[in-house]
């Protein structure tokens, strides 16, 4: 029989519904939980999970953060699916000791101010080292758009159609393909400065990254960099409130729920109340 942590990520399988970063999370969760239900229950067969187990689980893993919480109730969650045995499970979050859908996806307020000052570092940072120019980019193109910080690192391909522009973003969460009509100044502009790099550096396929670093190495300074830079939660000015500041300015404008909700990249109309409030 193989090993409980061996079995936790094999017996759930490929989520073909998540993206690759999320699934990469889930399978760190579920193998921490199938090594502690050995290490803890001596269990050998994952499908003997039982209900007191996981109750047991999270009172001695109170002491950590609810978003870890959350981490692992997702972990036993598809745990208890794949061996059928769903109601092991509770449903709600909040009986775990995690957060209810309300207080995860309250909406966000930016600090302008905040934001504004970053990008000024930012600026000043490219303007010392040129190959650091794809995050004051990057930086424009999430508050232009709204976009993931992942998404704000990818090619910028730009769809034309019945007289309009659309920007269609690369990297999205869970490959879900969408496109974002190019309307303001602002827009235009971000977009322009994502075609010049990729121009600079030759690359046909419109990256903006320098040539020397890989997408993940990218993906990684920029994390770094915007926090040091003060780009937090705590200070209201980390990189995912872009989103919700600009679902905020796309309903001012007139843009209807749905049609905001599909400009995110989310499915549900009703998402968009996490981002703006109803």
């Amino acid at each position: 029989m193989k090993d409980l942590a061996y079995q936790t990520t094999h017996c759930v399988g490929k989520e073909r519904h998540v993206g690759d970063k999320t699934h990469t999370e889930h399978l760190g969760s579920l193998a921490r939980v199938g090594n502690w239900l050995q290490e803890r229950y001596g269990l050998d067969n994952i499908k003997n999970m039982k209900s007191h187990m996981v109750q047991t689980f999270y009172k001695e893993h109170a002491h950590q953060s609810a978003s870890s919480l959350e981490k692992y109730a997702t972990a036993f969650r598809l745990i208890a699916a794949s061996i059928g045995k769903e109601n092991i499970v509770p449903r709600s979050n909040k009986e775990l000791g995690g957060r209810t859908a309300a207080e995860r996806y309250a909406p966000k307020v930016g600090d302008a101010g905040k934001l504004d000052a970053i990008h000024v570092k930012l600026v000043e940072m490219a303007s010392k080292n040129p190959d650091n120019r794809y995050l004051v980019a990057a930086h424009e193109m999430r508050q232009a758009f709204g976009l993931r910080a992942a998404e704000s690192l990818a090619s910028c391909k730009v769809v034309q159609r019945e007289g309009k522009q659309f920007l269609s973003p690369n990297m999205t969460k869970g490959g879900r393909e969408r496109e974002i009509e190019i309307k303001s100044a602002a827009q235009r502009n971000a977009v322009a400065a994502v075609r010049a790099l990729a121009s600079e550096y030759g690359k046909p396929s419109g990256s903006m990254l320098p040539p020397t670093k890989s997408w993940q190495q990218c993906y990684n300074q920029q994390k770094n960099i915007m926090s040091k830079l003060g780009a937090t939660k705590a200070a209201s000015a980390h990189m995912h409130v872009n989103r919700h500041d600009w679902t905020r300015e796309q309903l001012k404008s007139g843009e209807s729920r749905k049609d905001t909700a599909e400009a995110l990249g989310h499915g549900r109309e009703e998402v968009v109340d996490h981002y703006a409030g109803k």
